[in-house]
Order: structure tokens, then C-alpha cells, then sequence
């Protein structure tokens, strides 16, 4: 909780701060703040910030690491290339090499893996991120996908509630309600999918993955007409 309320004030500090002369750490919160509001217009915006950061300081842990997360959610949204995830697997390395006891590295590179269909290097990889940083919470919500993709749903469900219990913030816990509604599927709670499904829609209304599960699971509920 108090980490979250740390990150919201000094993302809305940065934008209250005058841009010029801005440092290192001033351009990475500012970036952050305009990456977390979902639209082309601040993404462009954000990723500027980042290479002007990029560019004040090259070997910046931070300024790496937020480009690599920049990227990858920039790549989740538009569903990315082959060449795109392999390109987000190297600035992954580059962010571990910057700082290699920093698990949000290890965590962006498991999720590159993860996209290449690479199970097993990608649940180390965040298995390690986890061991740096076990409050990590977002490593386990890709940990929780890692195993439903692998068809053990029944073993993901441990992840995702840790993650729940770490706190994700806002900027993610969409996302993880989505993965949450999947594991309750494939497990035969239809009615707990939709339900998380529903949480995962009041927030982020354009989040199709999760009306996706919810058409699937009213379905599978003999809500047919509900679910059309």
C-alpha cells in the first residue's frame, strides 16, 4: 500500500515540476505518469521522456528498466511481431546487465519469453525475479499465466492471489482480474470467472480479453443469450 501511494505522488510530482532542466529521475517519473494514461498521445510522450533520460545518462538501471517496461506493454497492447519480442529480450538482458540484482529485469525478460512460447526458460526467469524481489507483485501474475499456458491451472492459482495480496495498483490490477477469470474458467468456477471478469470491465471497459472469458464462461453457464 505504501509503495503505491509513493509511486502515485512522485509520478504526479514530476508533472507539477518545471521540464526544463529536468534530471534523470525527474524524465522516469514524468515518463511513467504519461505511460499510465493508456493513450497513443502520452505514450509517444513517455517514450521521448525515456530516451531524453536514455540519453542524459546511457548506463541509467532505471532509465533502462522503464524503457523495457515502456515497451512492453506498448507491445502488449498491439499484439507485437516476433522481431518486436526478441528486440524487448535484449533490452530485458541490457536492464538485468545495468543491474543484475534487481528482479524486474529477470521478471521483463521471463515475459518475453513467455510471449515466444518459451515456458520453461520463462518460469525461471521470473522465479528468479520473485527470489529478488519476492514483493514483486506483477512477476507473479506473468508466473500465474506461465503455468495456465502450460495447462496447470490448478497451480496458478497460488500466484495470482499472492499478487492480489502484494497489490498491483491500478495501472495493473485489470490485467490481473483477467487472469484471474481465466484460471476460475479452465478450473470450472464459471461463476467466480465471471464475476472477476466483471471487476476486470468496470475498470478498463476496452480490456477485451476479459469480455472474451465472460462470454465463454456465460456459455458455459447455459447463458447463452446473456452471453450474445
Amino acid at each position: 500500500a505504501l509503495s503505491t501511494r509513493i509511486d502515485l505522488a512522485e509520478m504526479v510530482r514530476a508533472t507539477r515540476t518545471p521540464a526544463s532542466g529536468a534530471g534523470v529521475t525527474s524524465l522516469i517519473w514524468r515518463a511513467r505518469w504519461h505511460h499510465n494514461r493508456y493513450t497513443p498521445a502520452n505514450a509517444r510522450i513517455a517514450e521521448d521522456l525515456l530516451e531524453q533520460a536514455l540519453a542524459i545518462d546511457p548506463d541509467s538501471p532505471e532509465a533502462i528498466l522503464q524503457l523495457a517496461y515502456f515497451r512492453q506493454r506498448q507491445l502488449w497492447i498491439k499484439r507485437a511481431s516476433a522481431e518486436e519480442i526478441a528486440d524487448l529480450g535484449r533490452l530485458a538482458r541490457r536492464a538485468i546487465t545495468a543491474d543484475p540484482i534487481d528482479g524486474r529485469g529477470y521478471m521483463l525478460a521471463g515475459m518475453a519469453e513467455l510471449w515466444r512460447r518459451n515456458t520453461a526458460p520463462a518460469v525461471a526467469l521470473l522465479e528468479q525475479a520473485i527470489r529478488l524481489n519476492p514483493s514483486l507483485a506483477l512477476a507473479y501474475t506473468q508466473l500465474a499465466a506461465a503455468l495456465y499456458l502450460d495447462d496447470a491451472a490448478e497451480s496458478a492459482r497460488e500466484p495470482i492471489s499472492r499478487a492480489f495480496r502484494l497489490g498491483l495498483g491500478e495501472q495493473y490490477t485489470y490485467h490481473a482480474l483477467g487472469e484471474l477469470a481465466i484460471i476460475r474458467a479452465m478450473l470450472g468456477n464459471f461463476l467466480g470467472a465471471i464475476e472477476a471478469a466483471d471487476h476486470a470491465i468496470v475498470r478498463r471497459e476496452a480490456y477485451w480479453y476479459a469480455h472474451l472469458v465472460k462470454i465463454h464462461a456465460l456459455v458455459a453457464c447455459g447463458r447463452a443469450e446473456e452471453a450474445g
